[in-house]
């Protein structure tokens, strides 16, 4: 059977704060909802960390929604075929019959 100093010896290496159950209690809890639990902290982080990087590819689509709605309008109100001609052949590389036409990237 062991004594008292024995006791007082493994007594001696816990932090005197834990040797209160309630104390103890408090530091499995908060350890259990920190690292342990589904919804941790660094699983917050995570996430809050992915929110913020889609709430700002949202601002930037929304930003390319409203580009894409004030030329579609612009194309509507004028009617022009001058103008409908020059989209057709600068975005989307379109081309009058028997033209030939070359590319070139001026990217270095």
């Amino acid at each position: 059977m062991k004594t008292f100093s024995q006791y007082d010896k493994l007594l001696a290496y816990i932090p005197e704060i834990l040797r209160n159950k309630y104390a103890a209690a408090i530091a499995i809890f908060l350890l259990f909802v920190g690292f342990i639990d589904s919804d941790n902290f660094i699983r917050r982080f995570k996430l809050n960390r992915e929110i913020s990087y889609l709430e700002h590819q949202q601002t930037q689509l929304q930003a390319q929604i409203d580009e894409a709605r004030a030329f579609n309008k612009q194309l509507n109100v004028t009617r022009d075929f001058e103008l409908s001609e020059k989209l057709a052949r600068e975005k989307y590389f379109m081309k009058r019959d028997n033209e030939v036409i070359f590319y070139i990237n001026d990217e270095d």
